[in-house]
């Protein structure tokens, strides 16, 4: 027994200046950094999503920015005892096809508004929904808010995470055994450190994106870039799973509370955009199930039908999961309004009655989630409301939509009707080709 006993305290003796080191290191604080360059993609250039207006008195969504963001301001200084939101996502947030007027970022506050015990609070909700923005490219814009004194961070992404051209490494074939001692390793305080001293960083090839979206769906024969492999697939999943982790690393590093949206998809009545022959086989299962009053197994189906899209443009299964266990792992809040909107519908599966289109919620839906919000910040001791909130929040929203210009209606039912008129041509091609 001496001999393996002496082999064990030598090889514990040898890794001693190691843990020493790397105790020392991580008290310290080493690595400062909370959110790192993405190891995936890079961009061409990355300007800030807000600036300061010509007064000074406020931060303001840059105009050359406005093609992706609406319009939006919050104070410069933040006033004393504001309760300062920041809603992160995609058009989904942004409020298409409409615009942020009736998106739940301005509901919620409006709600807020209404219900909170203390009226002399003020309530900013800043809407940053990007159209077509991606879990990656949502990190530097949460670390530009983080910086802009938030009391929360909400999150709601997921559907974007295909629309790009992007590459990936091919996966190493070691096994787990290997890899993982390995990997931890290089995540190690004590390594990090080393490579900044000898000045051994690598800078690993990765996809150089253009500072704005560039959709492959926006460009004529865009969809020939698009890499349909199951490998491909797989890292896209990995690398939205390592976004959402920065954000809410980054989120907890400051000690901001942070409220994951798990988005909403239609299910019924919204075919497998590029088909493939397991997607339309599912779909139509789905719609015999529907049929015979099979619910359970009809929900099944069109999930199956969802994530067997060729060119996924709703949330895939695995990444709502993921986008779950990483709420958990930081103790945020989880509003699941896929499941909450869900309730509301035909068969309890998510159809027209509540998104108008694959991704987009009614204006109904988009007040049921600002509600549930404001329940949930209620529940998480962010804000006190009256015993009456929900009346006065309902009042308060109709109040706001009734004196909304009809022309701002006029133009989102333009919006949704040019966009289906293109989708339907786009995909009945794309269906030809496939």
């Amino acid at each position: 027994m001496r001999k393996p006993v002496a082999r064990c305290l030598a090889v514990l003796l040898g890794l001693a200046p190691f843990a020493l080191a790397e105790g020392a290191l991580r008290v310290a604080g080493w690595p400062d950094r909370t959110v790192l360059d993405d190891p995936l993609v890079g961009f061409a250039g990355r300007a800030p999503l807000f600036v300061l207006s010509a007064d000074g008195s406020q931060w303001r969504v840059d105009p050359a920015r406005e093609r992706f963001f609406a319009p939006q301001s919050f104070a410069a200084s933040k006033p004393p005892g504001a309760l300062r939101v920041f809603c992160l996502g995609g058009s989904t947030v942004q409020g298409r096809p409409w615009s942020t007027a009736t998106a739940f970022p301005r509901l919620l506050e409006l709600a807020l508004e209404a219900g909170d015990l203390d009226r002399s609070r003020d309530h900013e909700v800043v809407n940053c929904g990007g159209i077509s923005y991606a879990s990656y490219r949502l990190v530097p814009l949460a670390e530009e808010v983080l910086a802009h004194q938030p009391d929360v961070l909400v999150l709601c992404t997921g559907h974007n995470e295909f629309l790009e051209a992007r590459s990936y490494p091919v996966r190493s074939s070691l096994p787990r055994v290997v890899t993982l001692p390995m990997a931890w390793l290089a995540g190690s305080a004590t390594f990090d450190a080393l490579q900044d001293a000898l000045g051994l960083r690598p800078v690993a090839p990765r996809t150089q994106l253009p500072a704005e979206v560039d959709t492959m769906l926006d460009r004529l024969d865009g969809l020939a870039d698009f890499d349909r492999s199951d490998a491909w697939r797989r890292s896209a999943v990995d690398h939205f799973t390592r976004s959402v982790e920065r954000i809410l690393t980054a989120a907890s590093a400051r000690g901001v509370p942070v409220v994951v949206v798990s988005p909403p998809a239609r299910l019924r009545d919204c075919p497998p955009f590029l088909g493939g022959r397991g997607a339309r086989s599912a779909y139509a299962e789905a719609l015999h199930h529907e049929a015979v009053d099979d619910h359970a197994a009809a929900r099944t189906d069109y999930l199956r039908a969802k994530d067997l899209d060729a060119f996924p443009l709703r949330i895939l299964e695995p990444m709502r999961k993921a986008l779950h266990t990483a709420a958990r792992r930081h103790d945020a809040a989880w509003l699941d309004a896929d499941r909450l909107l869900a309730r509301r519908c035909e068969l309890q599966i998510v159809g027209p009655e509540r998104l108008v289109d694959h991704v987009h919620p009614s204006l109904r839906a988009h007040q049921e989630v600002a509600l549930a919000l404001a329940k949930l910040l209620a529940d998480r001791d962010l804000v006190r409301l009256s015993d009456d909130w929900r009346d006065r929040a309902e009042t308060t929203v109709r109040a706001h939509l009734a004196q909304l210009d009809p022309l701002y209606f006029a133009k989102a039912t333009a919006v949704l009707d040019g966009l289906e008129r293109w989708s339907r041509r786009r995909l009945a091609k794309l269906e030809r080709e496939d």
